[in-house]
């Protein structure tokens, strides 16, 4: 029984995991809403809302 729910739950995980679309970084055409979509959660105005030293600006 611990066998079965265990398959089932690799099953589970895997097809949620292929159903997420993922941030491609080729996708140039459509940046702007990618990272609105994707990335804008965490990183509002560039920064980075949780690790507050990592954020998208250039390191000097």
């Amino acid at each position: 029984m611990r066998r079965l729910l265990a398959i089932a739950l690799v099953l589970l995980a895997g097809l949620l995991l292929g159903l997420n679309q993922s941030a491609l970084a080729a996708d140039t055409l459509s940046g702007a809403q990618v990272f609105s979509v994707h990335c804008a959660g965490c990183h509002l105005n560039g920064g980075n809302i949780i690790r507050r030293g990592k954020n998208l600006g250039v390191a000097e």
